[in-house]
């Protein structure tokens, strides 16, 4: 497996991946409407791709502000968290370490680039990923509705050593 950051060439498997994932999350009942918008040239510059086999398992966008997303009322640990505010792994690929693979990366960058802690939002009944989080350290630090919701997001954040 690889991670890479991707070219304008990945958009069709990056967008493939996006409405795979979505779709998951509406039979699942976390999505109440469709959140869908297509990722654009301009989402590239923050993302990075988990690659194997020159297929796009997953996904992961970060950036340096909360105010990218207004909604979130929730607050920060630490002085500069690196923000995480889109987090994919291929339906067929959960529980096969692929997010594993992508965390770590993100936990190393955040570390390289001067980031204090890793922050990022879930939905309050996304279980499965709530347990994967907390085994990578991350802490609730609290929760919001946003106004698409029925129900409510949970923040994360996990201080680096």
């Amino acid at each position: 497996m690889e991670i890479l950051q991707p070219q304008p060439s990945d958009l069709i498997e990056i967008v493939y991946l996006q409405k795979v994932c979505f779709s998951e999350m509406k039979s699942k009942g976390w999505l109440s409407i469709d959140l869908y918008k297509e990722f654009s040239t301009d989402d590239l510059k923050n993302s990075f791709i988990l690659r194997s086999n020159n297929l796009t398992l997953g996904l992961i966008r970060m950036h340096d502000s909360l105010s990218d997303n207004p909604e979130t009322n929730c607050t920060t640990i630490s002085a500069k968290p690196l923000i995480i505010d889109s987090f994919m792994i291929h339906p067929n690929w959960w529980n096969q370490h692929a997010g594993d693979y992508l965390l770590k990366f993100a936990e190393e960058y955040a570390k390289t680039n001067g980031f204090t802690s890793l922050y990022l939002t879930s939905f309050s009944e996304n279980q499965q990923a709530i347990l994967f989080y907390e085994q990578f350290s991350f802490k609730q630090t609290g929760e919001f509705l946003a106004r698409f919701q029925n129900i409510p997001f949970f923040c994360f954040e996990k201080i680096l050593q």
